[in-house]
Order: structure tokens, then sequence, then C-alpha cells
């Protein structure tokens, strides 16, 4: 989500728990104010991604809000994933 007045460019990065990376997305735009949802896939650039535990991480030209949403396969139901804060400390 881009809460700012001017559009971000954003590149999403893969990664297993224990920090390798797995794939790099090419960047896309979020125009300002608004949302965008894409499926993992799309994000990384592959028809298939499979892991077990893991980490995407969005860089941006400008300040985002981002999150996930899993699907169960069995029940329907949808589960929110609430973006971490990236800081250095």
């Amino acid at each position: 989500m881009n809460p700012n007045l001017e559009p971000a460019t954003v590149t999403p990065r893969l990664y297993t728990s224990d920090g390798r990376l797995l794939g790099t997305g090419a960047p896309f735009v979020v125009p300002p104010r608004s949302v965008s949802h894409l499926p993992l896939s799309a994000l990384i650039g592959q028809p298939t991604i499979e892991f077990t535990d893991g980490y995407l991480l969005l860089e941006s030209t400008v300040p985002v809000f981002g999150y996930g949403s899993v699907v169960d396969n069995r029940s329907g139901d949808q589960f929110f994933i609430p973006g971490a804060d990236d800081r250095a400390d």
C-alpha cells in the first residue's frame, strides 16, 4: 500500500528463513495512494515457488506498507500476515 503522494517503485526479494535469496522480482510501480495485490509467483517472476518458511522483502523508493495473505487450500480461509518494520537496529 502506497500512502504517499508520489509513485512507489518496489522491488520484491524472496528469502528462506535462514537468509538465502530464492528470487528477485522485477520492480513494479504502485501509484500514489493506492494498493496493489499480486500473487507471490508474479512478484518473483516464477510460475511456482516451493518453500516452507521464509520472508518477502519489499525495497521501495518511498515508504510503503507491506502485508501478505495466504489462502488455506482445504478450507478456503484467508489469513492476514502483517508486514514488519525494516529496522537497522
